[in-house]
Protein backbone atom coordinates (compact mmCIF):
# COMPACT_ATOMS: atom_id res chain seq x y z
CA UNK A 1 0.00 0.00 0.00
CA UNK A 2 2.86 2.41 0.82
CA UNK A 3 4.46 1.74 -2.57
CA UNK A 4 1.14 2.25 -4.36
CA UNK A 5 0.51 5.55 -2.55
CA UNK A 6 4.06 6.63 -3.40
CA UNK A 7 3.39 5.93 -7.08
CA UNK A 8 0.13 7.90 -6.88
CA UNK A 9 1.90 10.91 -5.39
CA UNK A 10 4.79 10.70 -7.86
CA UNK A 11 2.56 10.53 -10.96
CA UNK A 12 0.35 13.33 -9.62
CA UNK A 13 3.33 15.66 -9.17
CA UNK A 14 4.91 14.58 -12.47
CA UNK A 15 1.78 15.36 -14.49
CA UNK A 16 1.34 18.79 -12.86
CA UNK A 17 4.27 20.14 -14.89
CA UNK A 18 2.26 20.22 -18.13
CA UNK A 19 0.68 23.62 -17.44
CA UNK A 20 0.51 24.80 -21.07
CA UNK A 21 -1.35 21.64 -22.10
CA UNK A 22 -3.72 22.14 -19.17
CA UNK A 23 -4.59 25.71 -20.18
CA UNK A 24 -5.12 24.58 -23.76
CA UNK A 25 -7.47 21.92 -22.39
CA UNK A 26 -9.34 24.51 -20.31
CA UNK A 27 -9.96 26.68 -23.36
CA UNK A 28 -11.11 23.66 -25.36
CA UNK A 29 -13.49 22.50 -22.63
CA UNK A 30 -14.97 25.98 -22.14
CA UNK A 31 -15.43 26.41 -25.90
CA UNK A 32 -17.19 23.06 -26.29
CA UNK A 33 -19.31 23.77 -23.22
CA UNK A 34 -20.56 26.99 -24.84
CA UNK A 35 -21.17 25.27 -28.16
CA UNK A 36 -23.17 22.42 -26.65
CA UNK A 37 -25.31 24.60 -24.38
CA UNK A 38 -26.22 26.88 -27.28
CA UNK A 39 -27.01 23.86 -29.44
CA UNK A 40 -29.37 22.36 -26.87
CA UNK A 41 -30.92 25.78 -26.22
CA UNK A 42 -31.87 25.96 -29.89
CA UNK A 43 -33.55 22.54 -29.73
CA UNK A 44 -35.39 23.32 -26.50
CA UNK A 45 -36.67 26.60 -27.91
CA UNK A 46 -38.86 24.65 -30.36
CA UNK A 47 -40.53 22.30 -27.86
CA UNK A 48 -38.99 21.88 -24.41
CA UNK A 49 -41.66 19.38 -23.32
CA UNK A 50 -40.50 16.88 -25.96
CA UNK A 51 -37.20 16.21 -24.18
CA UNK A 52 -36.63 13.84 -21.23
CA UNK A 53 -34.48 16.32 -19.27
CA UNK A 54 -34.99 19.98 -18.47
CA UNK A 55 -32.59 22.48 -20.02
CA UNK A 56 -30.91 23.31 -16.65
CA UNK A 57 -30.33 19.58 -16.10
CA UNK A 58 -28.76 19.26 -19.53
CA UNK A 59 -26.46 22.25 -19.01
CA UNK A 60 -25.33 20.84 -15.63
CA UNK A 61 -24.59 17.55 -17.39
CA UNK A 62 -22.59 19.33 -20.12
CA UNK A 63 -20.44 21.41 -17.77
CA UNK A 64 -19.67 18.49 -15.48
CA UNK A 65 -18.62 16.46 -18.48
CA UNK A 66 -16.34 19.25 -19.65
CA UNK A 67 -14.84 19.87 -16.20
CA UNK A 68 -14.00 16.19 -15.66
CA UNK A 69 -13.23 15.36 -19.29
CA UNK A 70 -9.62 14.35 -18.57
CA UNK A 71 -10.74 11.93 -15.87
CA UNK A 72 -13.20 9.85 -17.87
CA UNK A 73 -11.79 9.54 -21.40
CA UNK A 74 -11.04 5.82 -21.58
CA UNK A 75 -9.03 6.01 -24.80
CA UNK A 76 -6.45 8.20 -23.04
CA UNK A 77 -4.16 5.60 -21.50
CA UNK A 78 -0.57 5.63 -20.27
CA UNK A 79 1.53 5.11 -23.39
CA UNK A 80 4.60 4.20 -21.34
CA UNK A 81 2.80 1.18 -19.88
CA UNK A 82 1.69 0.01 -23.32
CA UNK A 83 5.23 0.40 -24.62
CA UNK A 84 6.57 -1.66 -21.72
CA UNK A 85 4.17 -4.48 -22.55
CA UNK A 86 4.98 -4.46 -26.27
CA UNK A 87 8.78 -4.06 -26.11
CA UNK A 88 9.32 -6.40 -23.17
CA UNK A 89 10.42 -3.88 -20.55
CA UNK A 90 7.52 -5.07 -18.42
CA UNK A 91 9.99 -7.70 -17.23
CA UNK A 92 11.60 -5.06 -15.02
CA UNK A 93 8.20 -4.32 -13.50
CA UNK A 94 7.46 -7.98 -12.79
CA UNK A 95 10.57 -8.58 -10.69
CA UNK A 96 9.73 -5.76 -8.29
CA UNK A 97 8.29 -6.95 -4.94
CA UNK A 98 4.98 -5.15 -5.47
CA UNK A 99 1.56 -5.97 -6.85
CA UNK A 100 1.86 -4.71 -10.44
CA UNK A 101 -1.91 -4.29 -10.85
CA UNK A 102 -2.19 -1.81 -8.00
CA UNK A 103 1.00 -0.02 -9.01
CA UNK A 104 -0.37 0.63 -12.49
CA UNK A 105 -3.80 1.39 -11.04
CA UNK A 106 -2.48 4.15 -8.78
CA UNK A 107 -0.16 5.40 -11.52
CA UNK A 108 -3.16 5.98 -13.81
CA UNK A 109 -5.19 7.47 -10.98
CA UNK A 110 -2.45 9.98 -10.15
CA UNK A 111 -2.08 11.08 -13.77
CA UNK A 112 -5.80 11.61 -14.24
CA UNK A 113 -6.25 13.42 -10.92
CA UNK A 114 -3.49 15.87 -11.77
CA UNK A 115 -5.02 16.66 -15.17
CA UNK A 116 -8.41 17.28 -13.59
CA UNK A 117 -6.88 19.37 -10.78
CA UNK A 118 -5.38 21.74 -13.37
CA UNK A 119 -8.48 22.01 -15.56
CA UNK A 120 -11.67 21.70 -13.54
CA UNK A 121 -11.27 24.89 -11.44
CA UNK A 122 -11.34 27.39 -14.34
CA UNK A 123 -14.13 25.45 -16.08
CA UNK A 124 -16.25 25.48 -12.92
CA UNK A 125 -15.57 29.20 -12.45
CA UNK A 126 -16.84 30.02 -15.94
CA UNK A 127 -19.80 27.64 -15.65
CA UNK A 128 -21.01 29.03 -12.28
CA UNK A 129 -20.71 32.65 -13.48
CA UNK A 130 -22.95 32.07 -16.49
CA UNK A 131 -26.62 33.02 -16.07
CA UNK A 132 -29.36 30.39 -16.02
CA UNK A 133 -30.05 28.23 -17.92
CA UNK A 134 -26.62 28.31 -19.57
CA UNK A 135 -24.49 27.86 -16.47
CA UNK A 136 -23.87 25.22 -13.85
CA UNK A 137 -26.19 25.23 -10.84
CA UNK A 138 -25.93 23.47 -7.49
CA UNK A 139 -27.72 20.13 -6.87
CA UNK A 140 -31.34 20.41 -5.70
CA UNK A 141 -30.56 19.24 -2.14
CA UNK A 142 -27.81 17.90 0.15
CA UNK A 143 -28.88 14.27 -0.26
CA UNK A 144 -28.40 14.55 -4.01
CA UNK A 145 -25.01 16.22 -3.52
CA UNK A 146 -23.66 13.49 -1.22
CA UNK A 147 -25.07 10.77 -3.50
CA UNK A 148 -23.23 12.46 -6.39
CA UNK A 149 -19.96 12.49 -4.42
CA UNK A 150 -20.28 8.77 -3.63
CA UNK A 151 -21.21 7.99 -7.22
CA UNK A 152 -18.33 10.12 -8.53
CA UNK A 153 -15.73 8.33 -6.40
CA UNK A 154 -16.96 4.94 -7.61
CA UNK A 155 -16.99 6.22 -11.19
CA UNK A 156 -13.36 7.33 -10.92
CA UNK A 157 -12.25 3.95 -9.58
CA UNK A 158 -14.34 2.17 -12.21
CA UNK A 159 -12.82 4.10 -15.14
CA UNK A 160 -9.33 3.21 -13.90
CA UNK A 161 -10.43 -0.43 -13.61
CA UNK A 162 -11.66 -0.36 -17.21
CA UNK A 163 -8.42 1.30 -18.28
CA UNK A 164 -6.51 -1.55 -16.63
CA UNK A 165 -8.36 -3.99 -18.88
CA UNK A 166 -6.81 -2.28 -21.92
CA UNK A 167 -3.36 -3.04 -20.51
CA UNK A 168 -4.38 -6.59 -19.63
CA UNK A 169 -5.72 -7.31 -23.12
CA UNK A 170 -2.50 -5.88 -24.57
CA UNK A 171 -0.63 -8.86 -23.09
CA UNK A 172 -2.52 -11.07 -25.55
CA UNK A 173 -2.09 -8.94 -28.68
CA UNK A 174 0.83 -7.95 -30.91
CA UNK A 175 -0.25 -4.29 -31.04
CA UNK A 176 -2.39 -2.46 -28.49
CA UNK A 177 -3.83 0.27 -30.74
CA UNK A 178 -6.72 -1.91 -31.93
CA UNK A 179 -7.84 -2.79 -28.40
CA UNK A 180 -7.44 0.81 -27.30
CA UNK A 181 -9.54 2.15 -30.20
CA UNK A 182 -12.37 -0.39 -29.92
CA UNK A 183 -12.74 -0.12 -26.15
CA UNK A 184 -12.34 3.66 -26.18
CA UNK A 185 -14.94 4.33 -28.88
CA UNK A 186 -17.43 1.88 -27.35
CA UNK A 187 -17.04 3.47 -23.93
CA UNK A 188 -17.37 7.01 -25.31
CA UNK A 189 -20.76 6.24 -26.84
CA UNK A 190 -22.21 4.03 -24.09
CA UNK A 191 -21.01 6.27 -21.25
CA UNK A 192 -23.16 9.19 -22.40
CA UNK A 193 -20.14 11.26 -23.38
CA UNK A 194 -21.45 12.04 -26.87
CA UNK A 195 -25.15 12.17 -25.98
CA UNK A 196 -26.90 11.93 -22.58
CA UNK A 197 -28.36 8.45 -22.28
CA UNK A 198 -31.93 9.70 -21.48
CA UNK A 199 -32.01 11.08 -25.06
CA UNK A 200 -31.42 7.62 -26.51
CA UNK A 201 -34.23 5.13 -27.42
CA UNK A 202 -35.82 3.56 -24.35
CA UNK A 203 -34.76 0.01 -25.16
CA UNK A 204 -31.18 1.09 -25.73
CA UNK A 205 -31.19 2.98 -22.43
CA UNK A 206 -31.97 -0.20 -20.49
CA UNK A 207 -29.04 -1.98 -22.09
CA UNK A 208 -26.68 0.97 -21.59
CA UNK A 209 -27.48 1.32 -17.89
CA UNK A 210 -26.71 -2.36 -17.30
CA UNK A 211 -23.21 -1.99 -18.77
CA UNK A 212 -20.26 -0.55 -16.80
CA UNK A 213 -19.59 2.34 -19.20
CA UNK A 214 -22.73 4.32 -18.24
CA UNK A 215 -21.66 4.11 -14.59
CA UNK A 216 -18.56 6.19 -15.30
CA UNK A 217 -20.15 9.42 -16.55
CA UNK A 218 -23.90 9.30 -17.13
CA UNK A 219 -24.91 8.11 -13.66
CA UNK A 220 -22.96 10.61 -11.49
CA UNK A 221 -23.78 13.54 -13.79
CA UNK A 222 -27.48 12.67 -13.88
CA UNK A 223 -27.46 12.42 -10.08
CA UNK A 224 -25.93 15.88 -9.73
CA UNK A 225 -28.49 17.43 -12.08
CA UNK A 226 -31.41 16.00 -10.07
CA UNK A 227 -32.57 13.64 -12.80
CA UNK A 228 -32.43 10.75 -10.30
CA UNK A 229 -34.02 10.79 -6.89
CA UNK A 230 -35.00 8.38 -4.10
CA UNK A 231 -35.10 4.75 -5.14
CA UNK A 232 -33.53 5.35 -8.57
CA UNK A 233 -30.54 6.93 -6.87
CA UNK A 234 -30.01 3.95 -4.56
CA UNK A 235 -30.44 1.45 -7.39
CA UNK A 236 -27.85 3.19 -9.57
CA UNK A 237 -25.37 3.34 -6.70
CA UNK A 238 -25.87 -0.41 -6.26
CA UNK A 239 -25.21 -1.08 -9.95
CA UNK A 240 -22.07 1.06 -9.78
CA UNK A 241 -20.78 -0.86 -6.76
CA UNK A 242 -21.49 -4.17 -8.52
CA UNK A 243 -19.50 -3.22 -11.62
CA UNK A 244 -16.71 -1.74 -9.54
CA UNK A 245 -16.20 -5.06 -7.74
CA UNK A 246 -16.53 -7.12 -10.94
CA UNK A 247 -14.22 -4.99 -13.13
CA UNK A 248 -11.44 -4.56 -10.58
CA UNK A 249 -11.71 -8.07 -9.11
CA UNK A 250 -11.70 -9.83 -12.48
CA UNK A 251 -9.00 -7.52 -13.83
CA UNK A 252 -6.69 -8.24 -10.92
CA UNK A 253 -7.21 -12.01 -11.29
CA UNK A 254 -6.70 -12.07 -15.08
CA UNK A 255 -3.62 -9.85 -14.92
CA UNK A 256 -2.09 -12.08 -12.27
CA UNK A 257 -2.60 -15.05 -14.58
CA UNK A 258 -1.24 -13.16 -17.60
CA UNK A 259 1.95 -12.25 -15.74
CA UNK A 260 2.59 -15.91 -14.94
CA UNK A 261 2.63 -16.76 -18.67
CA UNK A 262 4.22 -13.62 -20.12
CA UNK A 263 7.29 -14.20 -22.31
CA UNK A 264 9.93 -11.49 -22.60
CA UNK A 265 12.20 -11.74 -25.63
CA UNK A 266 15.64 -10.22 -25.88
CA UNK A 267 19.29 -10.66 -24.99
Amino acid sequence: MRAALGMLRMRFIYSLQYRAAAWAGVMTQVFWGFMETLLYKAFYASNAAAFPMTLPQVTCYIWLRQAFFAMFILWSVDGDILDMIINGNVGYEIIRPTDLYWMWFTRNLGSRLSKVALRCGPVFLVAFLLPAPFGLSLPPNWVTFFAFLLSFVMAVLLIIGLCMWIYILSFYTIASRGVQSIVGLTAEFLSGSLLPIPFMPEGFQKVAYLLPFAQTQAVPYLMYSGYYSGREMVMNLGVQLFWLIVVIGSGHAVMKRALLKVTVQGG
